[in-house]
């Protein structure tokens, strides 16, 4: 097989089936590869950038390795944003791009990135960005520069991906190495130990030793989960270690949706744009559990240095780095979230005895029938009020997911989520367009192909055209039923495009009537060609195009412009003036 062929059995062989990717020379064998490859769909966006955002969504989504190709040089850089996202949000990324002739290094070659004599360095630009190999400290940033090599370093690129903490791997391709005769023979499929990261028995010993004494001694503990613990699936845990020992439960923006929102222990959002709930059951805590929580500046009300004053914190994550990284964790444990709160279960199960059921909703309890609240500023409609009518609509195990913006606050805040729904958003890095066109990465590319995806669209695209068409008399009423809206929005579009149509059409007859030299003039694009062949003449008026026997067929459109010109006329002489009917 070729290069390209045994990169795109790799990928294929440890479960991915959607690959996106960017037109160009020295990625057009990837397209080829992908094409060809049997379970394997290709997405082709007009920008790298989308292809990289598309890949974050079907990581973000699906859960398996999201994998985006580009060209060499500005095509490889396009896809940057994408990779910041995965490394910033957890997200286990593959980036395949090309590279030019390494025999031309140095010499201003085309979409060179050797770093030589003014060019763009791309080894220094990746290895800003990408994940880091565990087992070497060095970033995850390869060049293929030899056949042999294909196979092993895609085995290497995959695991670091997959494995520890999830990120972002690049590798560029030499186009000196695709060519056609040039055959991978040392081809075997990757083996991936893909096993989450098992917690130390010794560290969860001693943070249960010290949970059963702060709970045996009523000691309130707050539960504060973030994307960690949705990513590892860590939801029953969590309901399980809240309802054995009464502990509230606060989220981050990541975090919201690990427990359902109308649970009697859940107490909301607990940072910028958060519940008052939340921050009264903080305030009042003397032990924090963060579990799978990155400690982000929104989620820490700027990086407070009192947050923790006071508590203790058991912090729980699968990098190690996250234990002592702003806030000291007086109290550690790495490993994955699921298999964590497990073991801490286990070694607590004994030590605690019963745990009397505890209230920790006050009065004006603002998760609930938060929309009383609400005063819309007609005739527009409060967002906050969409968001809830989105809440009831939402289908089973449906998602939310929020671009970046002052929405992103509202959406969280006003959510209701039952089981099974989630909420997502782009991580604390902060593109805008990761909503909109992950969402695409996630949905539209069968990342989750059990959902209901007809109403879904059904949901959005009501949810979007109510927002811009709501009428003054209904901005008080519900999204109902909006078919009417829709009809609408469907006719205006053809409608304003056949206008300017014929505002062209009017323009050009006026310029011809004004100078008769003009009516001999190629007018560029469908228009010129539809005067030339008489489509728009009145009956009699006008003659045949002086370019075209009369027993010649109609030229096709590619080759209507021609350097042969008719012979000049004096100004003001010549046939009659071709019109158009207005």
């Amino acid at each position: 097989m070729r290069v390209h062929e045994a990169i795109v059995a790799v990928l294929r062989d440890v479960g991915v089936d959607v690959i996106f990717g960017g037109a160009g020379e020295e990625s057009m064998g990837m397209q080829i590869a992908v094409a060809q490859a049997e379970g394997v769909r290709g997405i082709i966006p007009k920008h790298e950038q989308n292809a990289s955002f598309m890949a974050c969504g079907y990581a973000l989504f699906s859960g398996k390795l999201g994998v985006c190709f580009s060209t060499a040089g500005p095509g490889a850089f396009n896809l940057m944003s994408g990779v910041c996202v995965a490394l910033n949000g957890s997200l286990p990324l593959i980036a395949i791009t090309g590279y030019a002739t390494m025999a031309y290094d140095g010499r201003g070659q085309a979409n060179e990135t050797s770093g030589l004599v003014h060019t763009p360095n791309s080894k220094m630009v990746w290895d800003a960005v990408v994940k880091k190999d565990a087992t070497t400290g060095e970033p995850a940033n390869y060049l293929i520069t030899k056949v042999e090599d294909v196979v092993p370093i895609m085995h290497k690129a995959v695991e670091v991906a997959l494995t520890g903490r999830p990120g972002p791997v690049q590798v560029a391709v030499a186009w000196n190495i695709t060519a056609p005769t040039l055959q991978v023979t040392n081809y075997s499929p990757p083996q991936i130990d893909r096993r989450p990261v098992a917690p130390n028995p010794a560290e969860i010993e001693s943070a249960a030793a010290f949970l059963a004494e702060a709970i045996g001694a009523g000691k309130q503990t707050v539960l504060w989960a973030g994307y960690g613990a949705i990513r590892a699936g860590a939801g029953p845990e969590v309901r399980t270690f809240m309802e054995r020992y009464q502990v509230p439960l606060v989220t981050t923006m990541d975090g919201k949706g690990i427990v359902a929102e109308d649970h009697p222990l859940a107490m909301g959002l607990f940072c910028d744009s958060g519940h008052k709930s939340a921050w009264q059951v903080f305030l009042d805590s003397d032990v924090v559990v963060a579990l799978g929580n990155s400690f982000s500046q929104h989620g820490t009300f700027d990086f407070r240095p009192d947050l923790f004053e006071n508590r203790k914190l058991v912090c729980i994550n699968v990098d190690p780095e996250e234990l002592d990284k702003y806030y000291k964790a007086d109290y550690g444990i790495v490993g994955d979230a699921k298999l964590a709160m497990a073991a801490l279960l286990e070694a607590l199960d004994g030590r605690v005895g019963p745990v009397p059921p505890k209230s920790f909703r006050r009065a004006g309890f603002d998760l609930q029938k938060v929309m009383d609240r609400v005063v819309d500023l007609a005739p527009k409609i409060h967002p906050g009020r969409m968001i809830e009518a989105i809440s009831r609509m939402l289908p089973e195990r449906g998602v939310v997911i929020a671009d970046v913006g002052v929405h992103m606050g509202f959406a969280a805040y006003y959510l209701a989520l039952r089981d099974g729904q989630n909420f997502r958003k782009p991580p604390s890095y902060g593109p805008m367009a990761m909503g909109t066109t992950g969402a695409l990465g996630g949905e539209m590319c069968g990342a989750r192909p059990d959902r209901d995806r007809d109403r879904r669209r059904r949901l959005l695209s009501d949810v979007g055209l109510r927002a811009h068409h709501r009428s003054p008399a209904q901005h008080r009423g519900d999204l109902g039923d909006l078919q009417r809206w829709r009809v609408q929005a469907d006719q205006a579009l053809p409608a304003r495009h056949l206008q300017r149509e014929r505002a062209d059409l009017v323009r050009q007859s006026r310029l011809c009537r004004l100078c008769p030299r003009l009516r001999r003039r190629r007018l560029c694009g469908r228009h010129s060609a539809r005067l030339r062949e008489g489509a728009h003449r009145r009956p009699g008026v006008g003659a045949a195009d002086p370019d075209r026997r009369q027993d010649q067929p109609p030229r096709p459109a590619a080759f209507q412009r021609e350097s042969r010109r008719p012979p000049r006329q004096p100004l003001g002489q010549g046939d009659e003036t071709e019109s158009v009917a207005p």
